[in-house]
């Protein structure tokens, strides 16, 4: 499976589903030049690099496995989705409550 492909699936049925409400005007704090958003992602993913949970079978923090590449996908499509909001604020409260 292709996660790269996929996730650019994803990106474009997000990009659909904004575009079905019609055109509007972005306000402007909501405009980033690559350039701006390059460095702000370097320096997150130079972060992230001694970071956990990692997905790689050596790791010894190690999950049973690595998610599947479509959960991956799911996953990230569905947190920009109205519908899926509540699903989430579920699932924290269900992992908040088993926590305590």
């Amino acid at each position: 499976m292709d996660l790269a492909h996929w996730l650019g699936e994803a990106v474009r049925a997000i990009d659909d589903w904004s575009d079905s409400f019609g055109p509007f005007q972005p306000h402007p704090s909501l405009r980033v030049s690559d350039e701006r958003f390059a460095a702000a992602f370097g320096e997150l993913t130079e972060r992230l690099t001694d970071n956990y949970p990692f997905f790689h079978p050596r790791y010894a923090g190690q999950m049973l496995k690595p998610p599947h590449p479509a959960a991956v996908a799911g996953y990230l499509v569905g947190l920009g989705s109205r519908r899926t909001r509540p699903l989430l604020a579920k699932a924290r409260s269900a992992a908040t409550a088993r926590a305590r």
